[in-house]
């Protein structure tokens, strides 16, 4: 008796220039995060189903742009006063009613904030690391402090700078 093993084809994914359109088009948070929630499902399904870092990769690619648009859309939102005696009439939504936790928000809503160069940076060199793309990783590029000039002071204000300071 003989076993066949079953070749399971590997899933074809979007591109990520299709995935970026798509998202451009994305106007609702509900919308954004369901994008979000399914391609988390695919980048663990192919973690745990496959050996393929590629794939996963890919999935993780379209997962952390859909973060980053629905940072974008948390950002804009109209907050909820976070009074919970306050009768709220204006329907405002909150991020429990959306199925956000608030750590979440902040996340998503800081990769929102990063420069969209340095953001692919990250992601092409990720993948040409043999690296997994993830959100920490791109979550430690906007906790780096940016690089700032310090100030220079002439000769005469740093003179009355330090003369200030000792006469305290």
């Amino acid at each position: 008796m003989s076993l066949a093993i079953a070749r399971i084809e590997q899933p074809k994914l979007p591109s990520i220039a299709t995935v970026r359109r798509q998202l451009a088009e994305v106007e609702t948070v509900a919308n954004a995060k369901e994008y979000a929630d399914k391609s988390e499902a695919m980048r663990k399904y192919f973690k745990s189903a496959t050996d393929s870092l590629e794939l996963q990769n890919k999935a993780a690619e379209i997962r952390i742009w859909s973060c980053r648009r629905l940072g974008e859309l948390l950002a804009v939102m109209p907050k909820h006063n976070g009074d919970p005696r306050s009768r709220d009439v204006t329907g405002v939504q909150t991020l429990e009613d959306i199925g956000i936790a608030k750590m979440q928000s902040h996340r998503f809503q800081r990769l929102a904030s990063l420069d969209e160069s340095e953001f692919e940076a990250y992601i092409a060199a990720a993948k040409s690391d043999g690296k997994e793309i993830t959100i920490a990783g791109a979550m430690r590029l906007a906790a780096k402090p940016e690089a700032s000039e310090p100030d220079e002071l002439s000769l005469p204000d740093c003179l009355e700078q330090m003369r200030r300071y000792v006469e305290r």
